[in-house]
């Protein structure tokens, strides 16, 4: 049985009229309950260079963006989950991990950039989130409050880097509550 159907067996499960919620929300916790940093990568820029250039163009962005960042994501600890389009959905096991791959990657696109046509450059936003989660088989994670604001997180790249120190403190915390998360999206970057 996989992750998912097991889950799906205990939310059919908290379905039932007159079901014990906390009993069943306990199980699914104590199963598929992880804390992870997770972060969440999006290209900038898709409609403006799909519209000028194709998707052909873009797809070979999203190809060459890959080849760039999922070395740097395994390099610092992470797993990447899923790829959808030019987004990826990527967990660490510590905060730290991951706000040292969102500057590598953020290095790696300066070092990338320069010379390169506006069409041609590769720009990221960056989401990062720190907490309890619900990590589902190897493609999937859920959280409580974070994992949908880490995909809408304002935070562009743009060739610069995470800075903010109480952020950069807070990320670097050994040990948070179990059952954190950061409930605000991340400051945008000024610069490393």
């Amino acid at each position: 049985m996989t992750d998912a159907d097991a889950l799906a067996a205990l939310l059919a499960q908290r379905r039932q009229t007159g079901a014990d919620h906390a009993a069943i929300d306990a199980a699914i916790f104590s199963r598929f309950g992880r804390v992870h940093a997770v972060m969440f990568t999006d290209l900038v820029g898709f409609s403006r260079v799909v519209e000028a250039f194709g998707i052909v163009h873009f797809l070979q962005l999203i190809q060459e963006s890959e080849a760039l960042f999922i070395p740097l994501i395994q390099q610092h600890g992470g797993t990447c989950l899923k790829h959808e389009g030019d987004s990826l959905l990527v967990v660490f096991d510590a905060p730290q991990q991951a706000l040292d791959a969102a500057r590598a990657m953020v290095d790696a696109t300066v070092a990338l950039n320069p010379g390169r046509a506006p069409e041609e450059r590769i720009e990221i936003c960056i989401g990062l989130g720190y907490g309890t989660v619900l990590r589902i088989d190897d493609n999937e994670v859920w959280g409580a409050g974070g994992v949908r604001w880490w995909a809408r997180s304002p935070c562009c790249s743009r060739g610069r880097g995470p800075s903010s120190p109480a952020w950069a403190r807070s990320w670097r915390s050994p040990s948070p509550p179990r059952g954190s998360a950061l409930r605000k999206p991340t400051p945008c970057w000024d610069s490393l």
